[in-house]
């Protein structure tokens, strides 16, 4: 029975990889040990989007958020992701109740769900126009709420963007550092000791 208040994995390019009972709880132990040693924190995925999450070969491992409606999207992107030399397995998670790769009776039920939205989104905007066209031959002003809201969610959208696109940088160039840093330390240790050994 699958956990819904966690993500799931919906599409994996090596799915004998995923982990098991024993396995699953070793690399929450080893992912907890790791945030305590780097602090470095992978931000939480929220119901309603979808994580393309990729390994390197080296180890290295990058997420990139979509939300549920660019399912389309996180597919190609899985798929182009997977065609880069340094990516050794890409998956793609999201909350189980909301997987939009599904097929009921042959027909996709998220797809319909958003071809719902946008018609309700249509026809409220038709509505709008005919009540503001309708107020203008009267005469009168009218001030559109329903624009206003739509505008300051796309503002609040990009804003979100932007933090999670810096916030991704900044873990980037932490992980450089650090990885700078423990080569520097290495080197100056492993000279000391090459230096103790010659005197």
């Amino acid at each position: 029975m699958p956990n819904d208040s966690a993500p799931a994995i919906f599409m994996d390019s090596h799915p004998d990889e995923q982990d098991g009972y024993l396995k699953s709880w070793l690399t929450t132990i080893r992912t907890n040990l790791t945030i305590a040693a780097t602090g470095i924190v992978e931000r939480g995925q929220k119901p309603g989007e979808l994580r393309l999450k990729w390994y390197t070969h080296d180890g290295n491992v990058g997420y990139k958020d979509y939300p549920l409606e660019q399912y389309e999207k996180v597919r190609e992107e899985f798929h182009s992701v997977l065609g880069l030399p340094e990516v050794r397995r890409a998956i793609v998670l999201g909350y189980p109740a909301q997987n939009p790769f599904i097929l009921i009776g042959g027909s996709n039920p998220w797809i319909d769900k958003f071809e719902r939205e946008k018609e309700q989104k249509q026809k409220m905007i038709r509505d709008q126009q005919k009540r503001e066209a309708k107020l203008a031959a009267m005469g009168g002003e009218f001030l559109n709420i329903e624009l206003l809201v739509r505008e300051t969610e796309k503002e609040e959208q990009k804003r979100i963007q932007l933090e999670a696109e810096a916030e991704a940088k900044m873990v980037e160039e932490i992980i450089r550092k650090r990885q700078g840093n423990n080569k520097v330390r290495y080197a100056d240790e492993e000279e000391g000791l090459l230096s103790r050994k010659l005197s």
